[in-house]
C-alpha cells in the first residue's frame, strides 16, 4: 500500500511575506542591537580608555559622564536610521532616542553630578572664573575630597576655599618664589610656625586636551555590533508572526 500526496505553494506570495516580516523587524532589531551596543561599549572601552587617564575614585561617575540614551525603535521605522547616544548626563538627548537604556546605571536626577567641565578634558580650552579669581588646589595639599557617590573626587564642603578662608589661621598671601597670590595655612606653634599653600589664585587656567574617548568608541562598535545585531534579528524573527 503506498500514499501520494502532493503539496502546492505559492513561493511568491510567501517571498513577499517574508520580505514583509523582515521590512517590520528589522527596524526593531537594529534599534535594540544599536543601544545594547552603546552600553556595551560604554561600559568596557570607554571605562577602559576613561581609567588609564584619570584617577577614577568612583566608577558611578564614569557612567554619569557617559549617560546612555537608547535607540527609538519607532524613529528607526519612519526614518531607517536608529540613534543611540553616549553622552554627558547634563546634556539634552538627541532626536531619535529614548530615555536610558537598561544597564546605563548612571543614576537618579538627585544623584547625578554636573558634568559639563569634562568637556575641557576632551576640548581643551580656558577655563575663566564666576566671580574674579580661580582657586587652584595646589599640589600635595591637605585638601579633602569626596570619596564615594555621583560627586566623587570633588573637593568636601570643608576644603573648599570660601570656607578654608573663615578660619583664624588661613590668609591670602604671595608666593615668595612665584609671585602668584595664593591661600596659605599657618600651622605649627608660634616659635615653629610654617606656612602652607592650599590653593593659587589665578585670573584664568589652561586646560590641555587630555581625554578622547572616540577611537576606543570606535574599536568598541565595530568588535561588538555585528553579533548583537544578528542576535537581535535572529530573535526578533523568531517572535514575530507571518501576517496571513
Amino acid at each position: 500500500m503506498s500514499v501520494r500526496f502532493s503539496i502546492k505553494s505559492d513561493s511568491e506570495k510567501m517571498r513577499k511575506k517574508l520580505e514583509d516580516l523582515g521590512r517590520r523587524q528589522v527596524p526593531f532589531a537594529v534599534a535594540r542591537a544599536v543601544t545594547q551596543t552603546a552600553v556595551k561599549v560604554r561600559n568596557e572601552e570607554i571605562t577602559r580608555e576613561y581609567m588609564r587617564t584619570f584617577d577614577a575614585r568612583n566608577i558611578s561617575f564614569i557612567y554619569s559622564v557617559h549617560r546612555v540614551y537608547g535607540a527609538s525603535a519607532s524613529f528607526a521605522k519612519q526614518t531607517g536610521v536608529a540613534i543611540a547616544s553616549i553622552q554627558p548626563v547634563d546634556d539634552p538627548p538627541p532626536a531619535g532616542t529614548t530615555a536610558s537604556a537598561s544597564g546605563s546605571r548612571e543614576g537618579t536626577r538627585r544623584t547625578r553630578a554636573g558634568t559639563q567641565f569634562m568637556k575641557r578634558h576632551y576640548k581643551g580650552g580656558v577655563k575663566t572664573p564666576s566671580k574674579s579669581k580661580l582657586a587652584i588646589p595646589v599640589t600635595g595639599a591637605k585638601l579633602t575630597r569626596k570619596k564615594s557617590g555621583s560627586t566623587a573626587g570633588a573637593m568636601n564642603k570643608a576644603s573648599k576655599p570660601k570656607q578654608v578662608l573663615s578660619r583664624k589661621n588661613t590668609f591670602i598671601g604671595k608666593s615668595k618664589r612665584t609671585g602668584n597670590s595664593m591661600i596659605m595655612q599657618r600651622t605649627g606653634s608660634k616659635k615653629n610656625a610654617k606656612v602652607k599653600a592650599l590653593y593659587t589664585l589665578a585670573t584664568s587656567a589652561n586646560i590641555k586636551r587630555v581625554y578622547d574617548p572616540l577611537p576606543a568608541a570606535r574599536r568598541g562598535i565595530s568588535r561588538v555590533f555585528p553579533g548583537l545585531f544578528r542576535r537581535s534579528f535572529t530573535d526578533a524573527l523568531r517572535t514575530a508572526k507571518i501576517r496571513a
